[in-house]
């Protein structure tokens, strides 16, 4: 089976395709090795089923496509998640032969996660950040704000196995008030609210202040480099 990852910049449902693929895989294999990959995808939104049922979903849907970006569904939980320029994506597979602890499997992940940040700078707690989009107690969380959000999905494996799908979603360079304003702009469309607070939300960058001297682009690639290959 191909499990090549897709080139940064696709289109976020080949990365979700991509994940299935390897999930089936690992169905066939008991001692398949852990996955972690790092990708950013095409500028857009990743919504669950839950988004399906808002009464206009499908004209905002509309409205997304027709300013050339994508909507993808994707099967992990939460809510609706930007996606595009800016914003890395961590994928996470794993095969687990003990009890099902859905919030261990979080927070090692998270633990995981939050050593990489600390051993380069950047303190990174985890909890909850009220008003923030796909908010839950897993968030990554800088300068009190959130700076990356986690699902996770469970799924029959091999030998009575569970293989474990973890996922972030971290802002590294997209402005993280902008990040939330394109999840409200769409659900003032597909249910006319606006449920998330703007300055709830921060990026590596905003954080940094552009300290580094550095690009948008050359300091996502430091980002990808110091913290995730």
């Amino acid at each position: 089976m191909n499990t090549t990852l897709p080139p940064n910049g696709s289109l976020t449902q080949a990365f979700l395709s991509w994940e299935e693929t390897l999930i089936d895989k690992m169905k066939l294999n008991p001692h398949h090795p852990d996955i972690w990959a790092c990708w950013q995808s095409a500028q857009g939104l990743c919504v669950t089923r839950k988004e399906h049922r808002l009464p206009n979903f499908e004209k905002a849907q509309a409205d997304l496509i027709a300013k050339g970006q994508e909507l993808a569904t994707r099967r992990s939980g939460g809510t609706i998640v930007p996606q595009g320029e800016g914003i890395l994506n961590i994928t996470s597979l794993s095969l687990s032969y003990g009890p099902r602890n859905i919030g261990k499997s979080y927070m090692d992940f998270c633990k995981d996660m939050q050593t990489r940040f600390n051993t380069v700078g950047f303190d990174v707690d985890i909890g909850p950040v009220t008003g923030s989009y796909c908010d839950g107690d897993y968030n990554l969380i800088l300068d009190g704000k959130k700076l990356a959000g986690t699902s996770q999905r469970w799924v029959k494996g091999p030998d009575k196995a569970f293989i474990i799908l973890n996922h972030a979603v971290i802002l590294v360079t997209e402005n993280g008030q902008i990040a939330t304003q394109r999840v409200n702009n769409f659900h003032k469309i597909a249910d006319g609210s606006a449920p998330y607070i703007a300055a709830s939300s921060i990026s590596l960058w905003e954080s940094e202040q552009n300290q580094t001297g550095l690009s948008k682009t050359l300091f996502f690639e430091k980002v990808m480099q110091n913290l995730f290959n």
